[in-house]
């Protein structure tokens, strides 16, 4: 793994960044991993506490800042040292915040909501899936 810059610091510019080198920049260590979208199907096909979701939906939140801070970090880099890389990073960066949105807001509609719904289940399992698959770095 990576290990990142002691010296780098999160929404600041960071001036001993190497131009060029799109991998000066530290990737984001996220919380909610394929493990979180099996815990939120297991906590809507067998139950779970409304404290559950909300520990599930805090992870994605947390995440939700890392992705938006790494954002920013990219696009500063890019008015330096552009790169097709960071390009694609941005893309992966949105596509991530869109998926994590959309099942954070089915999560919090879930808190309010009768559990044993069929129709509730099968929403956030197909959230679940769609935020849990179809990435290449998996």
């Amino acid at each position: 793994g990576r290990v990142a810059r002691s010296s780098y610091e999160s929404g600041k510019i960071n001036l001993d960044a190497e131009l060029g080198d799109s991998k000066s920049l530290p990737q984001p260590v996220l919380e909610a991993n394929e493990a979180t979208s099996r815990a939120i199907v297991d906590c809507i096909q067998e139950g779970c506490s409304v404290d559950a979701l909300l520990e599930l939906d805090g992870k994605l939140a947390r995440d939700e800042q890392k992705i938006q801070a790494s954002i920013e970090a990219v696009k500063t880099e890019q008015k330096t040292a552009y790169s097709e890389e960071n390009v694609e990073k941005l893309e992966w960066f949105g596509n991530f915040l869109q998926r994590s949105g959309g099942l954070r807001a089915q999560l919090q509609a879930l808190k309010g909501t009768p559990q044993d719904t069929d129709f509730i289940k099968q929403l956030v399992k197909a959230a679940s899936v769609a935020f849990g698959g179809g990435r290449e770095t998996d």
